[in-house]
């Protein structure tokens, strides 16, 4: 197949306007193919020199040093990360020359170490627990002023934390589930996999309501929650402000749109939560 890889590495025979249109979508395309590699654990130098050799081919220390513009001293340390992941190989020879796996095959390496990972964390929560419950045999390990009482708040960082809150969250719903998000959002949030949880609950019986700004070119996307029944945000709304409420007890605050690390605010304060609530059901009716 001729795929974004071959692109890249192509020689290009066609008109300025062409060749420009060629040069952004490539560009758009290369730094996402970056992004989803730091999603796999690289780091941008990392990354950089891993594609560059998957364009380019073997080459050289200094060969790759100048063309990814990283200091000789600062990518020997890169490539021998690279190595130690089993992503690039380098020749015995001196100079060496130093080779990139198939980006599909070093895709695999990564996703593979990422299952590894999930499994030992796994075995780590049973080892945990087991530990826990012995401890618990033999001493008070519960200390009633610690415990939350009444209402209370959470500030949660990082976009991998919010949407594991904001999965468990909806899965403890009993009743109901109000979410107000805009469209870039909600795509976030079902690439995370909570749309499915909303759908699952919707199945169940449970209502889900979604107010979002619909557009017909997110038809796929609302597709995915066809059994949810979702709404547009009235014009004169801000779709700046995103969040869910569970039950109308629990309120997740989210705020995925800054520059930055995302950042959320659980909580299950009353008066908070029926601030929420009202502002949802205005835009819902």
């Amino acid at each position: 197949m001729t795929s974004v890889y071959e692109l890249m590495k192509g020689d290009y025979t066609r008109s300025d306007s062409a060749l420009s249109s060629v040069s952004v979508d490539l560009e758009l395309l290369t730094n996402k193919i970056k992004r989803t590699l730091l999603d796999l654990g690289l780091t941008g130098d990392e990354s950089r020199v891993l594609l560059f050799l998957n364009k380019k081919g073997e080459m050289k220390v200094q060969e790759i040093a100048k063309n990814v513009e990283i200091p000789r001293t600062r990518l020997y340390y890169v490539l021998e990360s690279l190595q130690r992941k089993g992503l690039v190989v380098s020749t015995i020879e001196r100079p060496a020359k130093y080779k990139a796996l198939p980006l599909d095959i070093a895709v695999d390496f990564l996703i593979e170490s990422y299952r590894h990972k999930l499994y030992s964390l796994e075995k780590a929560k049973d080892v945990i627990t087991h530990d826990w419950s012995l401890l618990q045999e033999y001493e008070i390990v519960r200390n009633p002023e610690l415990e939350l009482v009444g209402e209370s708040l959470q500030i949660i960082s990082g976009e991998d934390q919010i949407y594991c809150k904001a999965k468990n969250l909806v899965t403890q719903a009993l009743e109901e589930v109000n979410v107000f998000v805009n469209v870039k959002n909600l795509s976030k949030i079902s690439y995370a996999d909570i749309t499915d949880k909303l759908q699952l609950l919707a199945s169940n019986g449970i209502a889900v309501n979604i107010l979002t700004n619909v557009t017909s070119c997110e038809t796929p996307l609302l597709e995915e929650i066809n059994r949810c029944k979702i709404k547009e945000i009235p014009s004169h709304f801000n779709d700046k402000v995103n969040f869910i409420i569970v039950d109308r007890k629990e309120l997740l605050l989210l705020n995925l749109d800054k520059v930055g690390e995302a950042s959320a605010l659980w909580t299950n304060s009353r008066s908070f939560v029926d601030a929420m609530s009202f502002l949802f059901a205005l835009g819902w009716s």
